[in-house]
């Protein structure tokens, strides 16, 4: 193996060798441990390789100095290097975004609890992260995980949910409904963060419009489609009509939609 195997294995030994040594004076229990000065933890990239995931986790645990809980029988697999140079170094918060993304090219997510960090599969992301409110959230590292509650002032919270479901990523992220009128948002944080204004702005659209139309459910799929990413959402009301939330400019599109579509 290259560059970076010898280093991972070079790792390794150093911490197999201070295992042994120490393993008659003492033994440390897990613990949630602050992460060392963000310049302390660099890794130094070859120009390819293919590493093992394990191996990059220890070396992960070394150079951080954080104890990690996982299930090496779940966790594992062949992690495929490419620099655009050799010897390029990550540092700090590039490292941890690094290890994140490898992570979750075999869906886990690493993410801590009470007592320790622990790498977990990614569809378990939803009850195992911490639950931060927006002002945390914006001090928060982008490569950790969070669960966001969001209280909605003027959206309906279902059909929003509708509406940002293919908004968050396939690795664990998570959009819910729940009581009263709050929408719940699990996510990474870099991801949290863009999502975040999207839906504050469609929370915000302040007028709405029935419509009648031959097939409601048709239209509002149609038209969740055509205005996605746009400040509106689409629900279908008791009486079989299209309601369409959004601002007034907005509306005229809208309209002009349906008639299209009709």
């Amino acid at each position: 193996m290259k560059t970076i195997a010898c280093t991972l294995f070079a790792a390794l030994a150093l911490l197999l060798l201070g295992a042994t040594a120490g393993a008659s004076q003492r033994v440390k229990s897990p613990s949630v441990e602050p992460l060392q000065d963000a310049d302390e933890a660099v890794l130094t990239l070859p120009k390819e390789d293919t590493v093992p995931l394990s191996d990059l986790i220890q070396l992960y645990v070394e150079r951080r100095g954080i104890a990690i809980i996982f299930n090496p029988r779940s966790v594992r697999g062949d992690v495929k290097l490419k620099a655009e140079e050799q010897g390029k170094e990550l540092r700090g918060t590039e490292f941890d975004m690094f290890v994140s993304n490898a992570l979750e090219q075999f869906r886990f997510v690493l993410v801590r609890t009470i007592t320790c960090w622990t790498i977990v599969p990614s569809v378990e992301a939803a009850t195992a992260t911490s639950v931060l409110t927006e002002g945390e959230l914006a001090t928060a590292d982008g490569w950790s995980w969070a669960c966001v509650h969001v209280a909605l002032e003027q959206a309906e919270v279902n059909a929003l949910t509708g509406q940002l479901r293919d908004k968050v990523s396939t690795y664990g992220g998570l959009v819910q409904p729940s009581h009263p009128n709050t929408l719940i948002l699990v996510e990474r944080v870099d991801r949290l963060k863009l999502l975040l204004p999207e839906v504050r702005a469609l929370d915000k659209a302040p007028a709405y419009e029935r419509y009648q139309t031959r097939d409601a459910a048709a239209a509002v799929k149609a038209l969740r489609e055509q205005f996605k990413g746009k400040p509106a959402t689409f629900t279908v009301d008791p009486a079989g009509h299209v309601v369409a939330r959004a601002d007034t400019e907005l509306q005229g599109k809208i309209a002009d939609a349906i008639a299209a579509l009709d």
